[in-house]
């Protein structure tokens, strides 16, 4: 009888979970249990308990019923053996006393309190400051921002950071804005260190691609919305690099740093200089980059007139035949080419890793 139900419950969980699970990416995608199913990879903690303790009533509810539907059977093929009938009846029972100390325990917890079955993490919350640097992106102009160091202890300065926590998003590296920000952000705050200040590249898609805009100070962004961010490390003081032979960023024609050249150009007033390579109309091509010393400077090329598709560059690439700065001209491999038809030049570095 042992193997009876060790077969059966093999059998249920082959039929049951399998076809549960079936045709599905089982890393990223689950089936709905209790109204419940993570969605991505990137579902919290809490999310996934409360998927595994629903899956688990279920499992539970389910098995109960297979002794249930298992004692029958012995129940009925047991006919003129006290014996047998006895152990059935008992099994029967057993499941349905299980079941009803599930559901009473699921029900009890709900009446009590419901928050108990679902569990949460409550947000930290950060407070601004001025002593360490870092950016904001928030969905609204927050007023009394750049005055919040200043302010006194007391009800209007909490009140103030109750504000910031709630309408924005701290970055302090080079990333992609989390789902509750994406397409929501309106004005960038820049908050300075002690011996840097920031700058940031904002797209409007993730990965850094998209139409994007440089900030170089607080400013609202007006755009159909922010997905990702790149930023910028501006020390005050220059680094000094000594004799360094053509210094700055420079453009060629050719891959491998080879023909005509532009340039080196090097930041110029408020650490930035903005080149245009002439009218939009007559696309410019170059082919390779080269920035002297690397992660020094950084070059923000754009296939319009600083506007329209860009991509940030903090050291050399001798082809940029295969970078997103090619897809101007199409998604074909055959045709891409390297628009560069404006390039702003920022003295600093990227914080974080780039993925090109």
């Amino acid at each position: 009888m042992k193997k009876i139900i060790i077969a059966s419950l093999i059998l249920f969980f082959s039929l049951g979970i399998g076809s549960s699970f079936a045709q599905k990416d089982l890393e990223t995608e689950y089936p709905e249990v209790g109204g419940t199913r993570p969605e991505t990879v990137a579902t919290s903690l809490p999310e996934y308990v409360k998927y595994i303790f629903n899956f688990a009533i279920w499992i539970a509810g389910a098995l109960a019923l297979v002794f249930i539907i298992i004692g029958g059977v012995k129940y009925l093929l047991s006919t003129g053996n006290p014996s047998l009938q006895g152990d059935a009846r008992n099994q029967i029972l057993s499941a349905l006393l299980g079941l009803v100390i599930i559901l009473s325990s699921y029900l009890l917890l709900t009446t009590i309190n419901p928050e108990l079955v679902f569990l949460k993490i409550p947000s930290l919350s950060y407070v601004p400051t001025k002593n360490y640097p870092r950016a904001w992106h928030c969905t609204e102009k927050v007023f009394g921002f750049e005055n919040y160091e200043e302010m006194e202890e007391g009800s209007e300065k909490k009140e103030l950071a109750r504000k910031i926590n709630q309408e924005c998003l701290y970055v302090n590296t080079t990333k992609n804005l989390p789902p509750e920000f994406e397409d929501k952000i309106k004005y960038i705050y820049l908050v300075e260190g002690e011996q840097m200040k920031f700058s940031v590249v904002v797209n409007e898609e993730k990965n850094w691609q998209g139409f994007c805009q440089i900030f170089m100070e607080d400013g609202p962004y007006d755009s159909a919305g922010i997905s990702s961010a790149v930023l910028i490390r501006i020390p005050f003081e220059p680094i000094e690099t000594g004799n360094v032979v053509e210094e700055g960023v420079t453009v060629y024609k050719e891959t491998d740093f080879l023909g005509e050249k532009k340039g080196p150009y090097l930041p110029g007033e408020g650490n930035i200089n903005k080149i245009s390579f002439g009218d939009i109309e007559v696309r410019n091509i170059d082919y390779s980059l080269k920035i002297v010393p690397e992660y020094k400077y950084v070059a923000v090329t754009f296939t319009g007139i600083f506007a329209g598709h860009c991509q940030v560059f903090n050291g050399s690439d001798s082809n940029l035949e295969d970078d997103y700065i090619s897809y101007c001209t199409g998604l074909n491999p055959q045709y891409r080419e390297p628009c560069v038809s404006s390039m702003a030049v920022i003295g600093g570095n990227v914080v974080g890793n780039l993925p090109f």
